[in-house]
């Protein structure tokens, strides 16, 4: 007896399979203020909070500790130079590191490098990053069970935001705080097709250019 879509959507999160995970409801489906649904909601939320943290740290702390920074950014330059910048973004966009990878491009610029260098470096890393991911996805995530479960659970999962809404929420991940290393995961296990999946690791490029230059305006401004 097949097994009814109350049930599906009922089935305990061990349970879910690629075609439960496609089918059971989208209990975040129904509109709400503003016309925002909760998960739309709740991904304005993740990226506001991340925007706030991200650039109210990391001025704070050059604000506070000025001489301790510089000289951080220094040591890291002189130690890595560019490849440490490419190799910051290439492990936190291809492995999912909890770190915030701009932390890289701004002791790179602490350091001496220019927004050019900085932007150039760190793009790079994280778009072979983000194919990485990807490859990970494909190639050892589609079959796991496990993978499928730690991330296509709840209804804020990022599997089920993709499956969704597919190239929208890798652009958007590619563009702000969202995860971009578990979206690229998520892309290579759902087959998301290469070339729309490259159009949105390229944005990477505006996104580490244009958050370096808003941290280089605030720095200037205090």
């Amino acid at each position: 007896m097949n097994e009814s879509e109350d049930e599906r959507a009922n089935a305990p999160v061990d349970a879910l399979d690629d075609d439960s995970i496609a089918a059971a409801p989208d209990r975040a489906a129904a509109p709400t203020l503003l016309g925002m649904t909760p998960d739309e909601r709740r991904i304005l939320n993740q990226i506001v909070t991340g925007l706030v943290g991200l650039f109210g740290g990391a001025l704070l702390l050059v604000w506070l500790f000025e001489a301790q920074t510089l000289s951080a950014g220094r040591w890291f330059v002189d130690t890595f130079g560019g490849f440490g910048v490419f190799l910051g973004y290439y492990l936190t966009d291809a492995l999912f590191i909890p770190f915030p990878n701009d932390s890289f491009s701004i002791l790179g610029w602490l350091g001496g490098m220019s927004i050019l260098e900085c932007t150039l470096w760190g793009s790079a890393g994280s778009v072979a990053g983000g194919f990485t991911g990807y490859a990970i996805g494909f190639h050892l995530l589609r079959r796991s069970r496990r993978a499928k479960v730690l991330l296509g659970s709840g209804d804020g999962s990022m599997l089920r935001r993709v499956r969704k809404r597919g190239v929208v929420i890798m652009v958007l991940a590619a563009l702000t705080p969202l995860p971009f290393a578990s979206g690229c995961w998520v892309a290579g296990m759902v087959q998301m097709p290469l070339i729309p999946f490259a159009c949105a690791c390229m944005l990477r490029i505006v996104k580490v250019g244009g958050y370096l230059w808003l941290f280089t305006r605030g720095i200037v401004s205090l």
